[in-house]
């Protein structure tokens, strides 16, 4: 008896399958990178426009009051908080004075300016008496968004700016040197842009220093 062999189809992918799935495969993770990049030109965008508006605002206060935000010495006499009692002011010496990220806000004029241009409504917020409730804003990238000023006496100028700068905490230094292109030179221990490692600026002004890849720092810029 003839026993005939029976061929059984061969299991697997032929070539057109296997190069359908690579375009597919190809197809998500150049979308993945595409939206990766959206989002981090949104905030390089956003880290632009914030800080621009910070120092917009800070113009338009000293423009109408003679008097800079967090130094004013008349605050006190112009702005009142929902109760009506009168909110701090400064000393009026034409610096504001502190650290760009204060442990005590009581203290320190760089968070009292927050709220002086909060009670002018030149930005959002709310206007208080009690400098212990003044909050910090944040910045795009979820650390604080602050105001300092290089021309502080007590300690070294601001990344070596002797001017008002607003500084940005916890920014990516990928995210801090496309910003620093757009805006200043691209080098992140000259101009009006400058960077330093996270941390120096919360103890000390800090010392400017280049970009670094996969860094976490602070980012300034002088006006």
């Amino acid at each position: 008896m003839n026993i005939r062999s029976q061929k059984t189809p061969q299991s697997g992918f032929s070539l057109i399958e296997i190069a359908i799935v690579l375009v597919i495969i190809g197809l998500l993770l150049g979308g993945v990178m595409k939206g990766q990049t959206m989002v981090q030109n949104s905030k390089i965008k956003r880290i632009a426009t914030d800080t621009q508006a910070v120092q917009s605002s800070i113009n338009a206060y000293t423009d109408t009051y003679w008097q800079l935000p967090g130094d004013d010495g008349d605050a006190d006499l112009r702005f009142f908080d929902a109760l009506g009692a009168a909110v701090d002011d400064g000393n009026g010496d034409g610096i504001i004075i502190g650290l760009f990220d204060p442990a005590t806000p009581t203290t320190d004029e760089t968070a009292l300016a927050w709220n002086h241009l909060r009670c002018a409504e030149l930005v959002k917020g709310t206007c208080v008496a009690n400098l212990g409730t003044i909050v910090l804003p944040r910045n795009p990238v979820g650390g604080i968004l602050g105001i300092a000023d290089g021309r502080d006496p007590t300690p070294t100028p601001v990344l070596g700016m002797v001017k008002k700068v607003i500084c940005m905490e916890g920014v990516p230094s990928s995210y801090a040197e496309a910003y620093d292109i757009q805006q200043d030179n691209g080098v992140g221990d000259t101009g009006d842009v400058r960077g330093s490692a996270n941390g120096e600026l919360a103890a000390t002004p800090g010392t400017a220093t280049p970009y670094a890849v996969n860094q976490t720092i602070h980012i300034c810029s002088g006006f």
